[in-house]
Formats: C-alpha cells, structure tokens, sequence
C-alpha cells in the first residue's frame, strides 16, 4: 500500500519498513544509513553508523492507524521510552501518525538527550546479571504492539523518566523549552503481550570488526536498494513534516500523548 500521508518526510534507504510502519534513527546530519538490512519473522533489524556522544533522535511512522500502537523503546537493552501513536479515528490529524523520540524528561524542567555511547566503554561496564545483556549493548530496539485506551485526560505536569540509570546513554541535563507542548494521559492495557513488529538498530563505529562488511558507500547502497525492491519495502518520499509532536507514555499501563 502507499503512503497516504503528505504531510512528512519518510526516508527510503535510511529506514527500517514493515507493512505500515517505519523506523529511523536520525542524526546530526540526518537519517542514518541502514545497511544491510535483514528481517527475520517480525522482525527487522540493520546497522547503522556511530558517533560516541552525538546525538540521536528514534522515529517512526504510522500510515494506516486501523489501532493505537505503542512503541517501546530500548536502548542497550534497557526500557528508556514508551509512546503511542494513536488510531485515526480518535485522532484524525495527520500529525499524530509519527512519533518522534530523542531525550528523557529528568525533572519536570530539565530533559537530558539520548547519545550514541562509546561501544568500548559500554564493554567494560558492568553487565546486568541476564544473560543476554551482553547481546543488547551497542542496539536501539523498538518493540511495537497494539493497545487498548479507555481513558484520556489532559496532563497537569511533565512526566518524569523514572527508569534504569543510563549515564552512558544519555547526554548533558539541559533545561526544557519553556514553551513545552501540552501532554495528554491515556489509561488502558496491552492487547499484544508479544511484539507485532520489532525493529533493532545495531549502532558501532565505521571501521569496527562488526561493521567491516561494509566494502564502500555505493555497495551498501546498491545491496539495500536490491534487498527493498526484491520485497516492495520502499516507502514514498513526502514533505517536511511539520513541528514535532511528541507521543509520551510510560512502562506500564498508563500512556502519554502529546498535541
């Protein structure tokens, strides 16, 4: 299906896609590049390139909206974000069909930035007990599922991050806007216990052995444009989106939307 939404600017190569959803990261100077990209059931997942410290901002884009649809995001493995992007027919306007997700609020007026971490560094941290831990460092996870909402009411404060500590992963505490847009609580539960859909970033430094299949620029190129025509993976391209709407929710039932 095509996208119906003129509104914003989907990247094509630089983008993870999967029936009506795409994910990107973005960076200083854009979209990331995904290469390689590799999907397996559910789940898609491509490398990207990293610098340590700068900045990173975890999209993604709705086009049907038949449902709400909460993104959970890890990052290392670690729950830092949920959001939700609400159904169409609650919330019509095209502005509420991507969410755009790049700090935690640390206070109720100061956020710090989410950042790439220095692979190295994050290697000899110390390792949760979970076996698998050592598998999610160096990825940005989204876990997308279908939720119920029963309630919705206007928010009288910011919500502030009250997850797992994530020095490396976040930047410099900074005071927030003090224009801030108005958030809204939605309360109500899962309907997926398992994700519909799961997209992983797997972010290292240009030159790292896991990255070393990377010939040239124009060989990635060529073997992603290969990988999403074979699949009819390419979204259309739109215009720039206008001033970020940002969708906030937390670990559990309750979620957060932002107008």
């Amino acid at each position: 299906m095509a996208f119906v939404n003129p509104y914003h600017f989907i990247p094509g190569l630089r983008s993870l896609k999967v029936d009506q959803i795409t994910c990107w990261i973005e960076g200083h100077h854009g979209p990331k590049y995904v290469g390689s990209p590799r999907c397996s059931g559910n789940a898609l997942s491509g490398w990207i390139e990293s610098v340590a410290g700068q900045t990173f901002t975890v999209n993604w884009h709705n086009n049907q909206r038949d449902y709400n649809i909460e993104g959970a995001l890890y990052i290392d493995g670690v729950l830092c974000d949920t959001h939700i992007v609400p159904e169409a027919s609650s919330f019509p306007e095209d502005r509420w069909s991507i969410a755009n997700i790049g700090f935690i609020q640390v206070s109720p007026t100061s956020r710090r930035n989410f950042v790439f971490t220095d692979t190295n560094t994050l290697l000899n941290d110390d390792i949760p007990e979970a076996p698998s831990a050592a598998n999610n460092l160096g990825t940005i996870r989204l876990e997308i599922r279908r939720v119920k909402v029963d309630k919705v009411e206007t928010m009288k404060s910011d919500y502030v991050y009250q997850g797992e500590a994530l020095t490396n992963r976040f930047g410099q505490e900074y005071p927030q806007p003090f224009v801030r847009p108005i958030k809204v609580v939605t309360h109500g539960r899962r309907i997926d216990q398992e994700p519909m859909y799961t997209f992983t970033f797997m972010y290292r430094p240009l030159g790292t052995s896991q990255m070393c299949s990377y010939k040239s620029f124009d060989d990635m190129v060529l073997e992603c444009t290969e990988y999403l025509l074979e699949r009819n993976l390419f979204p259309s391209q739109f215009k720039v989106p206008p001033p970020v709407i940002r969708v906030l929710t937390d670990a559990g039932a309750d979620s957060y939307l932002a107008l």
